[in-house]
């Protein structure tokens, strides 16, 4: 976000000053929102919006990882978990985008922005990773990737926001009976969800 966004973030030119390669320090990753920081400077604009000291965007720390199920067949499923913890293993689902990958079909991620001056985008057949706890210089392990190219495979499966739109549309159930808290309609839907995600699991298993 630094050399892509920082100007928008608070007013600073990200090439002035860029960060060393080698830069031990931990950066937090954060994501470019459509809300403004202040919006006065927006009000008082009269048409002719000059970006001027507080007319910056937010950010969201899209870095910070959350534990929960992600098994769309459980009780317990969280559409939003990145990790869960398991009996003497983790399992992690990052997005390729937090990785820096552009295109991750060819295993393409962005190259160094500020030798490009903007996104470019380079080839790597290999990645580092670790784990660590903050306390001390992170030991980093090879790990080989290939792309997959156009040769795609996937599953689709119906969420639970079908079901609750099929009580509104096709089973005529008022839209303050399913706001309603421990609404029964919505309740079903989560139940559906859940079956035909456990049906589409145990397809796949089979296959």
């Amino acid at each position: 976000l630094r050399a892509t966004s920082l100007t928008q973030k608070t007013g600073e030119d990200p090439y002035v000053d860029p960060p060393a390669k080698d830069d031990p320090e931990f950066v937090s990753i954060e994501l470019m929102l459509q809300t403004l920081t202040d919006y006065e400077s927006v009000e008082a604009a009269d048409g002719a919006v000059d970006v001027g000291e507080g007319y910056y965007y937010q950010t969201y720390d899209t870095g910070a990882l959350r534990q929960g199920d992600a098994n769309p067949a459980h009780e317990s499923f969280d559409s939003l978990a990145d990790f869960c913890l398991g009996d003497g293993f983790v399992e992690i689902k990052l997005p390729w985008q937090l990785l820096n990958f552009g295109n991750p079909s060819e295993m393409q991620i962005h190259d160094d922005y500020y030798e490009n001056w903007g996104v470019e985008f380079i080839g790597i057949d290999r990645m580092y990773v670790g784990v660590g706890d903050g306390s001390s210089t992170i030991e980093l392990f090879e790990r080989p990737l290939e792309g997959w190219g156009s040769h795609v495979t996937y599953h689709e499966r119906l969420k639970e926001s079908y079901y609750i739109m099929q009580q509104l549309w096709a089973n005529d159930v008022g839209a303050d009976d399913l706001l309603a808290d421990d609404s029964p309609e919505v309740a079903e839907a989560e139940k559906r969800a859940r079956r035909e995600a456990e049906e589409q699991l145990e397809a796949v298993e089979e296959q």
